[in-house]
Order: C-alpha cells, then structure tokens, then sequence
C-alpha cells in the first residue's frame, strides 16, 4: 500500500513540474448505509487533502480524515453497549474538473485507500473493549469549488464509501459503507 501511495504522488510529480496544487481542509460528515445504519447514526469529523492539477482538467491527490459515528445499542438485559464507531481514512484520488478556470469549478472523482476501524464496547461491569479493523475503500463523489478569489475557495463534495471489513472473531464481514458530505477551504499555490 505504501508503494502505491509513493508511486501515485512520483507519477503526478513527473507529468507537470509547475502544476497547480490544492490544499483543502474542512468538515467531514457521514449517513451510515446498509445494515449498520440500524444501530449507528450521523457521522461528523473533518480532514485535509493536497491535489496536484497534473493537466488542466486532471488532478490526483492524497487526502487524510477522521469520522465518528453516534451509536447506542444495548444487547438483550442490558448487558452490553457499543460506543461511537470512528475511521480514519487515506485516500489517493483523481478528479476530473470540467470548468476548472471558472468561478464555480464542477468535477467527479474517485479515491481509493485504506479505511482503519475502531468499534468500542463497554459491558454491564463498565469494562470497556476496543475493536479495531480496517479494509480497503472505493469513493466515488462529484463535487463543486466555488473561488471566491484566485487562490482562495469554498469546497462541497458528495460521495459513496464503499467499505467492507471483518472484526476479530467475527464470522463474516460487515458492510461499513457510508455518504461522506464534505465542506471545506481551498487554498490554491500555483
């Protein structure tokens, strides 16, 4: 994995020595799909990512966040409750930018990355329990860059994280995979 990362970030490098970088940061939030959206609700946290415009309408890039969704199911008698379940996840991405010297910059992307778990579980007897997993992501999004000059924007991106991981001791995997809703700040360094 780390071979990929280093390999993606040297291909960029080599295709455009003066290209245009986009560093972002900003909120993060989350809707939960599939069958853990029964027991865990709204996701927020926040991230940062750095693109490399490698032509005028390509740019690949690496971005960095963190999520925590709400939960709180107690098992048969009360006798167990699960905590928020938190990610961090790493991502190389591509997007391609329709209008990218206009005021309002339209793209689609995908990242693909690695997603790290952690699920707590506090018992009757209040001993707590860390689970951590991970797996392999795909996210589709489409976005929009609203420049508010020319280096400076507004950032709003839609997607779906496709996740699958399988905790120890558990019998099959479970499907993690959520809506990411992104908002953030642009700062372009040309």
């Amino acid at each position: 994995m780390k071979k990929f990362f280093a390999g993606a970030i040297a291909l960029s490098l080599a295709f455009n020595a003066n290209a245009q970088i986009r560093a972002s940061a900003g909120l993060m939030t989350g809707m939960p799909m599939s069958d853990w959206a029964d027991d865990n609700g709204f996701g927020i946290g926040g991230g940062v990512s750095c693109e490399d415009m490698v032509t005028d309408n390509i740019g690949v890039g690496l971005s960095v966040g963190f999520i925590s969704f709400s939960s709180s199911v107690e098992s048969l008698f009360g006798l167990q409750e699960i905590g928020p379940v938190t990610m961090i996840p790493i991502q190389v991405f591509g997007n391609y930018h329709f209008t990218p010297s206009e005021e309002f910059d339209f793209y689609v992307g995908v990242g693909f990355g690695y997603n790290s778990i952690n699920r707590s579980e506090i018992t009757r007897f209040g001993i707590r329990e860390d689970f951590y997993e991970g797996g392999a992501t795909v996210s589709p999004r489409v976005g929009v860059t609203y420049m508010l000059s020319d280096a400076l924007g507004l950032d709003l991106n839609l997607g779906y994280t496709i996740l699958s991981a399988t905790f120890e001791g558990a019998d099959e995997a479970n499907d993690f995979s959520y809506i990411p809703l992104n908002l953030g700040v642009v700062y372009v360094i040309e």
